[in-house]
């Protein structure tokens, strides 16, 4: 029988079926497995640190602990009355905390201490601490 003769619920056909369902399945099994090493890894590289807000005679002092030491680090700041947002590199800590001079806020002000930006014009970055005070 010539194989364009064989009918389509042979015994060949049932077999390359099965192993294509197989291998489909398999790859399905293992993209979830990398997707959920891949996720903790991430989450891993970001610990939750601690973000304080102190006044001062001159303005202020944002203060971090738990900031990752293998990684630059940002900080932002948001007024949270008209949603303007600044920000600059501050550099690598070595023991996880850092302090920065900041002015007195005229409004409720979120401060972030963050990653590299990323994303569409770097708007996005992952956030390791952060610390809302109302003015």
């Amino acid at each position: 029988m010539a194989k364009k003769d064989q009918p389509k619920d042979s015994l060949i056909a049932k077999a390359y079926m099965l192993s294509f369902s197989q291998l489909a399945f398999f790859a399905l099994v293992f993209a979830a497995i990398g997707g959920i090493t891949v996720w903790q890894s991430m989450a891993a590289k970001a610990p939750p640190g601690s973000c304080t807000y102190s006044n001062t005679a001159a303005g202020g002092v944002v203060s971090a602990t738990g900031l990752p030491k293998d990684t630059v680090i940002n900080f932002f700041t948001q007024d949270n009355l008209t949603g303007s947002q600044t920000g600059w590199v501050l550099g690598i800590t070595d023991n996880g905390t850092w302090n920065v001079n900041v002015p007195a806020p005229a409004h409720s002000t979120t401060y972030d201490f963050g990653s590299r930006t990323y994303g569409k014009n770097g708007a996005k970055f992952n956030v390791y601490a952060e610390c809302s005070i109302q003015a």
